[in-house]
């Protein structure tokens, strides 16, 4: 269970969650709106609608699973709608597969291109090759063995990464445990009952189920993991306790996030600012570099999701930003 929570927070997750928790509102002529929200916890609804789904699949497919002795869960199509169905749903898993790890790929790969590559002239395709050759090496050597205790180690080097920032930015504002807790939780906000909203509680809610049914119950990838465990029991047990364990991960990351903005709002020189600066409201008005001289940096508008890396790179000791890259490479 827990060496699948890495799996389902990607990339993309742990560089986008932090940066996400900054709600600001502009207006029709795209004017900036204060205050800026520090606080906005609401993608954390989706995960409370995933807790449902995992009792779903907990209590309903995996019984299933178990009873038809499946390998792959595909295979019960053949068992209910022919051959046909069969193979157009596993070639729907494959595909899909195949573009999400696409993605997950890049992103990691354009964070390192920043932070190694373009110094020393490498191509980024270069290390997209070398990324490729050591997942199919390792999967090769020892098949769903190699793969869950990889999953493992991904997942401690992402909560690794994720502490040892949260450490440097409550040293750094000199806050102790209670100052932390009121900064993550002050203003706080989590569930949005605006009907008018993108993320209206009942949207969301419903959208974490059929997303967690998707994704954990209905996805070979995630559900082989499940498929090995000796017992129905224990492979219930692994569903529920990812869930849970996905849940506080995510938690953990927003409240990263808050430390983040509140950090880089008090750094001294500034590195960020709130005023809108032609920025969507997506997007952050930051430094570049962060720790270069003041009269040549550029001011620019940079996605939220791009913070969290600019801050690893120009501000982190260096220890910091390699332990801040190794997290990312373990959630691509």
């Amino acid at each position: 269970a827990f060496g699948m929570v890495g799996t389902m927070l990607s990339g993309v997750s742990y560089v986008s969650i932090p940066g996400a928790v900054m709600h600001k509102t502009l207006s029709a002529d795209g004017d900036l709106q204060l205050p800026v929200a520090l606080n906005h916890f609401v993608l954390l609804q989706v995960y409370l609608g995933g807790l449902v789904g995992a009792l779903i699949i907990a209590f309903l497919l995996l019984p299933l699973y178990y009873r038809l002795n499946l390998t792959s869960i595909y295979s019960y199509l053949s068992y209910r709608f022919g051959y046909w169905s069969h193979k157009t749903g596993a070639a729907i898993f494959l595909c899909s597969r195949v573009v999400q790890s696409a993605l997950r790929l890049y992103l990691a790969s354009l964070v390192m291109e920043v932070f190694l590559l373009e110094q020393y002239g490498i191509p980024l395709w270069v290390a997209v090759l070398l990324t490729l050759l050591l997942i199919y090496l390792y999967t090769f050597k020892s098949g769903i063995g190699t793969v869950i205790w990889t999953d493992v180690l991904q997942t401690a080097l992402l909560v690794t990464a994720m502490i040892s920032s949260w450490i440097y930015f409550t040293r750094s504002m000199k806050i102790g445990f209670g100052e932390t807790f009121s900064t993550v939780w002050k203003g706080v906000k989590i569930i949005d009952m605006s009907p008018k909203s993108s993320s209206f509680f009942p949207k969301s809610f419903l959208g974490g189920v059929l997303f967690t049914l998707a994704l954990n119950g209905l996805d070979q990838d995630m559900i082989q993991k499940n498929l090995t465990c000796k017992s129905l029991r224990q492979a219930q047990l692994t569903i529920l306790s990812q869930m849970c364990a996905s849940t506080v991960v995510t938690l953990l990351f927003f409240c990263l996030g808050a430390l983040m903005y509140h950090f880089a709002d008090q750094h001294v020189p500034d590195i960020i600012s709130f005023s809108n600066g032609g920025c969507k409201a997506s997007q952050i008005y930051v430094r570049e570099p962060m720790n270069g001289n003041q009269s040549t940096s550029n001011w620019k508008c940079v996605g939220t999701d791009q913070l969290y890396p600019l801050i690893a790179r120009d501000i982190f000791p260096i220890p910091l930003a390699i332990i801040f890259l190794l997290g990312l490479v373990a959630a691509a």
